[in-house]
């Protein structure tokens, strides 16, 4: 159990450190804010994991994209595939940010 909760606290730091450098120069303001970073970090990137996972892979449309392309080593159908995607995602967000009330800078 306590090689488990070791194991934890370092991933969590390389991950909490990972999302730092993710949003700097943004960071916590309050003690709670420094320990909500690292404690969330491996839930935070979990879920960013398996919402990729669903995007990217599982995707029907991604996967009819990798087939048509998948005898090239480069692809701009790909390349444009995932931006289209990243934007739908991030509208979205913004969307449903907007609609709950959420201000954003």
């Amino acid at each position: 159990m306590l090689r488990f909760f070791f194991g934890y606290v370092l991933v969590s730091l390389l991950l909490g450190a990972g999302l730092l450098i993710t949003f700097f120069p943004e960071h916590p303001s309050s003690v709670a804010g420094w320990i909500g970073v690292f404690a969330l970090a491996v839930p935070i990137t979990l879920v960013g994991e398996f919402v990729g996972q669903l995007l990217f892979v599982r995707n029907p449309l991604s996967r009819a994209v990798d087939r048509r392309t998948r005898h090239k080593t480069f692809s701009w159908a790909r390349v444009l595939f995932g931006l289209l995607l990243v934007v739908a995602v991030v509208a979205t967000i913004q969307v449903a940010l907007h609609f709950f009330g959420v201000e954003t800078s």
